[in-house]
Parts: structure tokens; C-alpha cells; sequence
């Protein structure tokens, strides 16, 4: 139980929300084998910098993006329960997307938890600065911010939003990873102060057609 909710509290501050760096949506796919052990995979989808109003920290942001998340190892201490982590960007409809697959043994190292081993599967949403969109179970509601998911049922999957890239002060990183698909290259960016938009070029967020 005190695993259960370490872990939750963990996730408060976790990959794509802490910060600036961020995304639009968040999905989560695990497949679970009757003794609880089992594998998953998360995808972000649209990952982008928010809250460049004032200043442009797209260019920091997409530099922790690399060196923190990707190459390096802030996603496993964000996850601790997770074993044999692979993660990986990609682009998708126009948009980057992050990839982190895992294994694990327990039920309580990806957020569930089943009373006395009896009952539903449940995943609790409250305090992780997430919204929920759709699952394969059943949700609890705004009120009891719970997913519901069949013990009996070896695949599960959840849907959440987190940002809206809509919003002012929203950079997308195509451009970053294109260039550091191309030669490996980053942004250059200074400790003391943030690229100024014309510097770093990054794309200003503009309003999905609908």
C-alpha cells in the first residue's frame, strides 16, 4: 500500500511534466501476466515547450529533452519500478512523439493496486497533473478519479491529456529534432539566459484545424 502511493507521489513530478517540457497527450499500454509481472509501453504525443511568453526556453527545454530524458537516465529514476527501459523519439502525423517500453514484476511498480488481491485492477489519476480521455475499463469520474481495469484481462490501456499546445507561450521541436536527427546536433543555449525565438527558431504553436 505505502509502495502504491510512493509511487503516485513520484509521478507528480514526472517525464514531460515538471516544467516547461510537456505534451498533449499521454498514453499508457500495459500487458499483465496473472502472477502481476509483466510489460508496458508509454507514448507521449506531441511534445512541445510551454509557457514561452516572456522568454523562449523552447531551446532548454528540448537540450533536457535529449540529454536529461532520452540519452539520459531522469526517466528511470522517474519510474523506479521499471526494468529493461528503451525509450525512443519518433515523428507521427507531423508531431514528436516520445516512446519509453518497460518491464516489471509487480503490480504496484506501474501505479495499480488491488485490494487484498480481490476486485478490479485501479489506477488513481488525483494529483498527477493529468486528465483523463479514455480507457479500456471503467472510469471513476471527477469525482473519484480512479480507472477501473479487469484483473481477468491481459491488456489495459489509458489515454490522458496533460497541456494544451494551443495556448500562448507553446514552441513545437520539429525543427530541434530534425537537425538533431540530421547530425546530432543541439541548440546552443546559455545557463544565465534563454535564446532569444530569432536565435534558437523555433516554431510557434498555431491552432489545429479543426
Amino acid at each position: 500500500m505505502k509502495k502504491f502511493f510512493a509511487y503516485v507521489s513520484i509521478l507528480v513530478i514526472v517525464f514531460f511534466v515538471a516544467g516547461c517540457l510537456t505534451a498533449e497527450y499521454k498514453e499508457y499500454t500495459w500487458n499483465i501476466k496473472s502472477d502481476g509481472s509483466g510489460t508496458g509501453k508509454i507514448v507521449w504525443r506531441n511534445i512541445f515547450s510551454s509557457g514561452n511568453t516572456e522568454k523562449d526556453e523552447s531551446a532548454k527545454d528540448f537540450v533536457s529533452l535529449i540529454d536529461d530524458y532520452l540519452e539520459g537516465t531522469d526517466a528511470e529514476r522517474d519510474y523506479p519500478g521499471f526494468a529493461n527501459v528503451k525509450k525512443r523519439l519518433f515523428i507521427e502525423d507531423g508531431e514528436l512523439c516520445g516512446e519509453m517500453t518497460f518491464e516489471f514484476d509487480e503490480l504496484s511498480d506501474i501505479g495499480f493496486y488491488r485490494y487484498q488481491d480481490k476486485g478490479p485492477l485501479m489506477f488513481l489519476l488525483k494529483g498527477m497533473d493529468e486528465t483523463f480521455v479514455e480507457c479500456s475499463g471503467e472510469w471513476g469520474g471527477e469525482e473519484f478519479t480512479v480507472a477501473f481495469f479487469d484483473m481477468g484481462k491481459k491488456k489495459h490501456t489509458l489515454k490522458t491529456s496533460l497541456s494544451d499546445p494551443t495556448d500562448d507561450g507553446a514552441v513545437f521541436f520539429l525543427d530541434y529534432y530534425k537537425n538533431w536527427k540530421k547530425d546530432g546536433s543541439l541548440p546552443k543555449v546559455d545557463e544565465g539566459e534563454s535564446e532569444s525565438p530569432e536565435e534558437n527558431e523555433a516554431i510557434p504553436a498555431e491552432p489545429k484545424k479543426k
